[in-house]
């Protein structure tokens, strides 16, 4: 899903008013400051703001509409836990247009005063905001969809399972975690995975199954989703390519069990002369799989799949 154009001239009009120059600076301080895990009172500055909103805001919202795009059933209300600038609540109102309850809760001031900045550009007010920290919260509206988007990675495993159990009990139907395709975010997938089963959720994707992840060790699943880059995003990462790859970890949990898809294409497929090797994520395992001309509408199907498919 392509990132809203309405935003994309947002984003643009506002950096045409900043120097360039100072906000791929900002842009650098910001990434360092992420590594080094002091990411609440980042966005200080109109031009860490610009950096944001040019560099990471399309790259996020990329990877949670792709993983969006895997939830079933009808959703009519939804609430974005740890939303920054409610990245999840944009992306629903694209997906699922049936949503009349929009929530987004944030603790950062500057991350909510931006989303209200952007609705008010665009015209739009249909996210409910919330400036309130979620760890801290006693409990969560019913919701039909709840997320937490490259949020858990940031929180300890005994707070993270007590926000997860609170959310959990307040979630109807899906539950969508998002985070950054490193080992820690897949780590962090994983673990919020298992928890949830052991909640009584019922994986819909990108695992075919509910058991233990196959995973071996030193490797991790993720997925890349490419993301156009404008000029201006090309300038602040001082890129050449017109396109940058996000890569990311997720899992889609749902309270009603669904029939999963039956193997996940988990790397980029190996494309040889007459045929295609896949590997693949299935019940039994991970395993390798050779399609070939041979087999006819099969191979015509399966050669136009790329990683996160079902096969």
């Amino acid at each position: 899903m392509n990132f809203p154009q309405e935003l994309q001239k947002v984003i643009e009009s506002y950096a045409l008013k900043l120097s360039l120059k100072d906000v791929r600076l900002a842009s650098e301080e910001l990434t360092k400051r992420y590594r080094i895990k002091k990411e609440k009172d980042f966005f200080l500055t109109q031009e860490q703001v610009a950096a944001y909103l040019i560099v990471r805001f399309p790259a996020t919202y990329a990877a949670i509409a792709a993983a969006m795009t895997r939830v079933q059933g009808n959703i009519e209300s939804y609430l974005d836990l740890g939303s920054g600038p409610g990245t999840g609540a944009w992306v629903v109102k694209e997906l699922f247009p049936a949503v009349k309850k929009n929530i987004a809760i944030e603790r950062n001031r500057s991350m909510v005063e931006l989303g209200k900045f952007l609705e008010k550009q665009v015209g739009h007010s249909a996210i409910e905001w919330q400036l309130e920290d979620v760890l801290r919260a006693k409990s969560f509206p019913q919701s039909d969809m709840i997320s937490c988007c490259y949020f858990l990675n940031e929180v300890d495993l005994k707070e993270r399972n007590q926000l997860l159990k609170k959310a959990w009990e307040a979630c109807q139907k899906t539950f969508v975690i998002v985070e950054p395709g490193t080992m820690e975010g897949y780590r962090t997938v994983i673990s919020a995975r298992d928890f949830l089963i052991g909640c009584g959720g019922f994986t819909v994707a990108p695992c075919p199954h509910d058991r233990p992840c196959p995973m071996e060790k030193g490797d991790w699943c993720h997925f890349p989703q490419r993301v156009e880059r404008t000029f201006y995003h090309r300038y602040v990462k001082k890129g050449s390519l017109p396109f940058e790859d996000e890569k990311f970890s997720y899992v889609v949990i749902s309270k009603e069990k669904f029939e999963p898809c039956k193997a996940r294409i988990l790397n980029s497929p190996m494309k040889r002369s007459g045929h295609t090797i896949f590997r693949l994520c299935k019940e039994e395992g991970i395993v390798e799989e050779t399609i070939s001309k041979k087999m006819g509408e099969k191979y015509l199907i399966a050669k136009k799949k790329k990683a996160g498919d079902c096969l």
